[in-house]
């Protein structure tokens, strides 16, 4: 990474006061305009990330945009910087609520990935991610479990069966099994993701209450309800 502008070091450090931390970043954003693209490329990536943390969305996606416009510029339209920038404003824009750009955005992350990344590459899994959030959020739920279920078995390739990225797909599997309303099927996905919770944090800390609450939820209605309710 480049060192960050005078000032946005501390936008970084100082997500809990959120207004500082735009001010901040504003004020490194600005100093790195007068030095190198690299610079400039850093402090807009972290720019975005700031006014993510705001909820300033239309801020985010014009930093993003702008961020597209100039690694398109430096690299060409098939460089994998691009399609990192992709699938952030695919992210933004579901928050937004414009699920056809956020698709759009992240099929482009996906469509870079093809032509420069290994097919098992971690990164295409966090694509796949910005998929599958826009998918369920479309309620197209047979192609967002498609998507999900890849990057689970990316990730497991890439970092084992333990690691927290495989508890969130698995999490998001099981999200989207609820919605499909097989009960059984989102709690077995549930019922992994805690044990792997308990396994890394502990029975007693909030990540796991989260994934014991998913669980509980699921399989309440995997056990309660007659087959074929």
């Amino acid at each position: 990474a480049w060192p960050a502008a005078p000032g946005f070091r501390g936008a970084c450090d100082q997500q809990h006061d959120v207004a500082r931390a735009v001010r901040e970043g504003e004020d490194g954003l600005r100093l790195a305009r007068v030095g190198d693209d690299d610079e400039v490329a850093y402090a807009l990536s972290t720019m975005g990330n700031v006014r993510l943390s705001a909820n300033d969305l239309a801020g985010a996606a014009q930093v993003y945009h702008e961020l597209l416009a100039r690694d398109e510029r430096l690299y060409g339209p098939r460089h994998l910087k691009l399609a990192t920038v992709h699938a952030a404003q695919s992210r933004v824009l579901r928050r937004l609520g414009d699920l056809d750009g956020a698709e759009r955005e992240a099929r482009a992350a996906l469509e870079i990935d093809a032509a420069v990344l290994p097919k098992d590459d971690w990164r295409h899994a966090n694509h796949l991610n910005a998929l599958t959030m826009v998918l369920r959020a479309k309620r197209e739920f047979p192609a967002a479990l498609e998507s999900a279920s890849e990057g689970l078995r990316i990730n497991r390739l890439a970092f084992g069966n333990d690691h927290p990225e495989v508890a969130n797909d698995l999490s998001n599997i099981g999200s989207i099994e609820l919605r499909r309303e097989d009960y059984a099927a989102a709690a077995t996905a549930f019922r992994e993701s805690l044990d792997l919770a308990i396994a890394r944090y502990g029975a007693e800390r909030y990540e796991t209450a989260v994934s014991q609450a998913n669980y509980g939820f699921a399989l309440a209605y995997a056990t309660d309800r007659p087959a074929g309710e």
